[in-house]
């Protein structure tokens, strides 16, 4: 669906002066955010002088920051922060005003396993609009998440190297503070679009925040142009990288990290979504690489000749995959069989007999073989009709059997009918030597075929007897 409902229940993380005191803290939330849920909130949320921006950055499109969490109740939490206006007690710099949605992790495959298009939903419904007086108890939000197509994106602003790194730690679960000097929402989305769908609902991740241990997430984007954040990372499980970082030495090759990196260095994301935003059964690094290499092959196909299109068709239909594994096959499939049509349409003889003993083989084999073959086997032997109408009658008697005993032989009644056809009017226009040659071929289509018109005008056409010149007078 291009467009998608999501319940959630939200919450106001600022600080305003109230009666009771002030200071940062969740001033509103929804009757359905529950104390440990809110708890959560409290210590992810960004306070005074925490966002990477400043104030004069308040003018700009689009929030600040963002930060993505799973909470204990197993709910999944999105917080989008910006300024509403000066810090009201007298600080300086913005008061930072962070809304926040809370969510079933059920609905996130519903939204295509992206926080940021639950993020522009907010954005879209004004949810983000600073509200210093709200109601102490929120109403429940609904969003209206788009999720048919990904917003324009380039790839993340960092060396290969620190990205293969930076994605490598997100598969192992490590904790990674990415140092940059902007763009950390668009950076955040790019990454998160080179895993696999389910696995970003585990992937919490800040961006445009402060580094701090007490909102620590698998991945922080981030600006540490004072060294602060390196100075109390040091010792701890977490692995600081500077965005243009030369001494990261290349992690092992990954196909899956390769397929990623063809996609960014192509500047295709869309298509990098589109490949990724499933419902991956198994997330692990492993099976991603043997899906990445099936994405490579695919990428490949338009470079290879006839018989090594047929050898990975044949590779593809023997592996036994589930889920997206088994998407990615048929989407090899589909596109080794698409340009074996294009090339087997145009092949000369004697290649094209030679490629069409080769496609017999997996069509006889069955099951999904036959099926991928079919159209190859109806394509070819149009093909070889045209070529050499006596070869291509030949060589389709043979799989009259199989045809007759096919569950649905109808599918190649037309098939039948062109080669005949053709081979009729080539009985007709052939020399007499070469008519002698196929009256073999002709009696046995109409042994095949007793009840063809079309056959029995063959075989006469062949037995002719080429007249004799007339006496001179």
């Amino acid at each position: 669906m291009p467009e998608v409902p999501l319940h959630c229940d939200q919450a106001i993380f600022t600080s305003v002066r109230t009666p009771m005191g002030e200071g940062y803290r969740v001033i509103a939330a929804g009757k359905g955010i529950k104390p440990n849920e809110k708890q959560a909130i409290t210590r992810n949320s960004p306070s005074h002088d925490a966002l990477c921006a400043d104030l004069g950055d308040a003018q700009a499109e689009g929030p600040l920051a963002a930060a993505f969490y799973l909470v204990d109740t197993g709910r999944l939490a999105l917080s989008v922060s910006g300024f509403a206006g000066s810090e009201h007690t007298g600080r300086g710099g913005g008061r930072v005003y962070t809304t926040i949605v809370v969510f079933a992790a059920e609905d996130f495959a519903r939204c295509g396993y992206n926080p940021f298009h639950v993020l522009r939903a907010m954005l879209a419904a004004g949810a983000c609009e600073p509200q210093l007086q709200p109601p102490a108890v929120l109403p429940e939000l609904t969003l209206t998440v788009s999720v048919s197509e990904e917003p324009r994106l380039s790839a993340p602003p960092l060396v290969p190297n620190v990205r293969v790194q930076v994605l490598r730690n997100l598969f192992d679960g490590k904790n990674t503070v990415v140092n940059m000097p902007g763009r950390w929402l668009e950076t955040a989305e790019a990454l998160l679009l080179a895993l696999p769908g389910p696995l970003r609902a585990d992937v919490s991740f800040s961006a445009g925040m402060h580094f701090s241990m007490s909102r620590m997430h698998h991945l922080e984007l981030l600006f540490d142009d004072k060294g602060k954040a390196r100075l109390r990372t040091t010792g701890q499980k977490v692995q600081y990288v500077d965005s243009e970082s030369d001494d990261i030495v290349a992690p092992p090759r990954s196909a899956w990290f390769d397929f990623v990196e063809r996609c960014y260095a192509a500047d295709m994301l869309t298509k990098l979504a589109r490949r990724t935003s499933r419902a991956y059964d198994d997330c692990t690094l492993e099976a991603c690489d043997r899906i990445g290499h099936t994405f490579e092959v695919i990428e490949q196909v338009p470079q290879m000749d006839c018989p090594a299109m047929l050898e990975q068709a044949a590779q593809s239909l023997d592996a036994s995959a589930p889920g997206v594994e088994a998407e990615a096959h048929a989407e090899l499939q589909s596109v080794l069989q698409r340009h074996l049509l294009e090339r087997l349409a145009v092949a000369p003889m004697p290649v094209a007999e030679d490629l069409w003993h080769a496609v017999l083989v997996i069509w006889r084999a069955g099951g999904a073989y036959e099926v991928f073959a079919r159209p190859l086997v109806v394509r070819m032997a149009a093909h070889l009709a045209q070529l050499d109408p006596l070869t291509a009658a030949l060589v389709v008697a043979d799989i009259v059997g199989d045809i007759d005993r096919h569950p649905e032989p109808a599918a190649f009644a037309s098939m039948i009918d062109e080669v005949l056809s053709r081979f009729l009017l080539w009985s007709r226009q052939s020399a007499p030597d070469e008519r002698e040659q196929a009256v073999e071929v002709a009696r046995r289509w109409q042994q095949l075929r007793p009840d063809s018109d079309t056959a029995s005008q063959i075989v006469d056409a062949c037995e002719l007897q080429p007249a004799t010149d007339a006496p001179n007078t």
